[in-house]
Formats: C-alpha cells, structure tokens, sequence
C-alpha cells in the first residue's frame, strides 16, 4: 500500500446526458484519471491523488458549479490496495492549458492550497 496516495471517487450531477458526454471528453487526459464512466446525466469519475491533494477531490462537493457540475458527491479512500504503484498518465508534451482546460498558472487555488499544478503542464512544480 501507498500511504502517500489516496482515491477519490466523484459523483457529480450535470444539467443532461449530452452535458455528461461532453464533461467527460475535457477530463479523460487528466493524468490523474484511472477510469470515469457515464449514465444519463450523471458522470462518476475515479481518480488516484497524492495525499497533499485532498483538497482537490473535495473542491468539486464544496463547490460544484465552479467545476461545471449541479452537483456532486466525493468518497475518499484513504488505504489503496489496488494498484499498489501508481504514476500520473502523462502526455509527451507539457502545455499551458490542463487537459481539463484549467489554466493552472491563472488560477487563484494555486496560492490558497499550495497546489503544484497538473502534472500534464509547464507550470507544474512537483
């Protein structure tokens, strides 16, 4: 087990089945991501983080429509048992934009929770 990882699984809400697609589509580059499936107007993603991280599997309950959800509901795993090694899916070359489209070096979580960026862009500092 990696004491330094956790998983989050998100369930977040969008306004139609057509929105859920779409969401889907900017989030399946993210790193991050080990699978997200859809049905109707729901989308669950499930991700692998960095402990430190938290704060970013938390963001979209606390603040669903700054994410682009109605709403949205996150469990949090603290012990992985599977897979016991993980490393971010990281695409050849590094951008300004995230694969999600958050423009990290503009964004204001940056400074409030101390954020290293996505690993996918050149601003990140990990």
């Amino acid at each position: 087990m990696n004491k330094h990882l956790i998983c989050g699984i998100i369930i977040a809400q969008l306004g139609s089945p057509r929105e859920a697609q779409r969401k889907a589509m900017k989030f399946k580059d993210c790193p991050y991501l080990i699978m997200q499936a859809i049905s109707s107007n729901k989308i669950y993603l499930t991700y692998i983080v960095p402990e430190k991280n938290r704060w970013w599997l938390k963001y979209p309950e606390d603040y669903p429509k700054e994410v682009g959800f109605q709403e949205a509901k996150v469990y949090i795993g603290n012990k992985i048992i599977v897979p016991q090694k993980f490393k971010p899916r990281l695409p050849l070359i590094k951008t300004k934009i995230a694969p999600c489209g958050a423009d990290c070096g503009k964004c204001p979580l940056r400074d409030k929770y101390r954020c290293p960026c996505c690993p996918a862009t050149i601003h990140y500092k990990g």
